[in-house]
């Protein structure tokens, strides 16, 4: 599977917060000497019985650490948090907007409430995780290109009798088929 333009745009975003964590941390190494020049030095910690009694942060950091570093750290920090959790935050609404539709429209007449072809629900994520007949998970969270569901939808299935929908004049084209597999790496949030 390819990157979307927005995943590696935001694999860029990570890349330049850890880098700005990195250097924050690396400068606090840099101090103004007497000419107000920046001079690199080793910072002598004091051991915590001397001077400040384990007064470290809960990040470890020393008080004698400089305000802007320590800002920039907690800057970089936020926006990295950010940029892990709104992958998780968008697959949801994706769920919501892309997948369920594809889902329903496709698979919940033969695989819901009322009908379970093969022992095999797929209207809720507890029932898709079951399984069906086989009692084998047809989906491995986190991993599209492992799970029996994809290569079903795909039609790529070993076993002509798994492709689904059953008539090929129903289905799925590639960009559903992705839709599923992007939401299936995701970790499959479920939320209608």
């Amino acid at each position: 599977m390819s990157c979307s333009p927005a995943r590696s745009e935001q694999d860029r975003m990570i890349a330049t917060c850890l880098v700005l964590c990195l250097v924050a941390r690396d400068t606090r190494a840099f101090v103004r000497n007497s000419k107000g020049q920046l001079t690199r030095q080793v910072l002598a910690i004091p051991r915590e019985s001397e001077t400040y009694n384990s007064s470290h942060d809960l990040l470890g950091h020393t008080p004698f650490e400089d305000p802007m570093v320590k800002a920039l750290r907690i800057t970089a920090t936020a926006l990295l948090m950010g940029l892990i959790a709104s992958p998780l935050i968008n697959a949801a609404d994706d769920f919501k907007e892309k997948v369920w539709p594809i889902l329903e429209k496709s698979c919940v007449e033969c695989h819901g409430e009322k009908k379970q072809k093969g022992k095999f629900r797929i209207d809720s994520r507890e029932a898709l995780l079951k399984g069906g007949e086989s009692g084998k998970s047809s989906v491995v969270e986190g991993s599209p290109e492992k799970s029996d569901l994809i290569k079903m939808i795909d039609r790529t299935h070993s076993d002509e009798d798994m492709h689904m929908p059953p008539k090929v004049e129903k289905k799925l084209s590639p960009e559903q088929v992705k839709i599923v597999a992007d939401w299936i790496k995701a970790g499959m949030p479920w939320s209608k």
